[in-house]
């Protein structure tokens, strides 16, 4: 049993390192590409909406600065940035 958590946890590590790296490439095509429309082209080519790539490429981009946010859950970074903004 501990052999597959084991398998289980380096699984979840590499999905959120590959998320956060996904994140940071979004970021980047967002600040190069000033065009909406064109974004949520790009979006929709690797499978997700446009509000689903700002907030991975905004999770992106606070993990550069705050490394203990990349392996939040979405949920749990919003808490967290929701309270971070508040002070």
């Amino acid at each position: 049993m501990s052999k597959v958590y084991k398998q289980y946890e380096e699984a979840k590590k590499l999905f959120k390192q590959r998320e956060y790296e996904l994140g940071l490439q979004l970021d980047k095509d967002r600040m190069r590409i000033a065009d909406r429309e064109s974004f949520t082209e790009l979006c929709k080519s690797i499978g997700m909406n446009r509000a689903q790539g700002y907030k991975l490429a905004l999770k992106a981009r606070y993990g550069k600065k705050y490394p203990e946010t990349i392996r939040m859950t979405h949920q749990e970074f919003n808490k967290w940035r929701i309270g971070r903004e508040k002070l």
